[in-house]
């Protein structure tokens, strides 16, 4: 269900509107997009690769915690959870920012992110 490629709805749609990629905003450092594969699974946790609108990319590992609504956390700054409408699965990212909770929104761009098989190029000069 959350296996695959994300990337924020707002962003997305600003594409599709403008057919052109969003002008970046860096004034403030946020996720717009993940890679989930759940084949990173390990025990109770996933590493999860994100990328910062400033072009940055980390893993961050989330822990899957078990209450009323079911989340991913990551420490004390991310928690990651999921809603299922209309056969779309939407995932929604809280951060804890100095005053607030900011929220995003995520929709699924790939079901698997392609992988690319590097010993196949072949160099020419």
């Amino acid at each position: 269900m959350i296996q695959g490629v994300w990337n924020s709805k707002a962003e997305m749609d600003e594409m599709a509107r403008s057919k052109r990629p969003p002008k970046k905003d860096t004034t403030q450092q946020y996720v717009n997009g993940m890679i989930i594969e759940t084949e990173r699974i390990n025990g109770d946790s996933i590493p999860i690769a994100v990328g910062f609108n400033t072009g940055e990319g980390d893993d961050l590992v989330f822990k899957f915690q078990v209450t009323k609504r079911p989340a991913l956390v990551c420490g004390d700054r991310y928690e990651l959870r999921y809603n299922v409408r209309n056969r779309d699965t939407i995932l929604y990212l809280y951060s804890k920012e100095k005053d607030s909770i900011k929220v995003i929104e995520y929709v699924k761009t790939l079901q698997k992110f392609p992988r690319f098989d590097h010993s196949q190029i072949i160099w020419q000069k």
